[in-house]
């Protein structure tokens, strides 16, 4: 049971990590002449991401609830602590209208991706 939960916690990494890298795209995309094609995709690979690896971690936290199994380690935080981090700096840039657009989208990329590897590091821990 706890292999099957595992894998379903590998995959909500992957699609996190997808999704996290659509917003990589962002800075690159040319929206003088309308909204590309490729705009279109990167934008449905970054929802469809974001709601597996969601709700995998919803139906995985219902599960680690069942087992009752504590969380004694607390590796999670040093990813709340950088997310918070990154999240003060894309504050500050977008308060600040920086003009570097791969600046904002980059701290905004390490806030996501903390905040999602901070879920996945807590059900690892759960499914040891």
């Amino acid at each position: 049971m706890t292999r099957k939960l595992q894998i379903m916690n590998a995959i909500s990494a992957i699609a996190f990590l997808l999704s996290s890298f659509c917003l990589l795209f962002i800075p690159f995309v040319n929206l003088t002449d309308g909204m590309p094609g490729y705009a279109y995709v990167i934008a449905a690979v970054f929802w469809v991401g974001l709601l597996v690896g969601v709700s995998l971690q919803i139906y995985l936290k219902s599960k680690c609830k069942k087992l009752k199994v504590k969380n004694t380690q607390k590796r999670f935080r040093i990813c709340y602590a950088v997310a918070l981090l990154a999240f003060s700096i894309f504050v500050i840039l977008a308060v600040l209208k920086s003009r570097s657009s791969i600046a904002v989208v980059g701290s905004l990329f390490c806030t996501i991706v903390s905040l999602q590897s901070a879920a996945i590091l807590k059900r690892r821990e759960c499914l040891k």
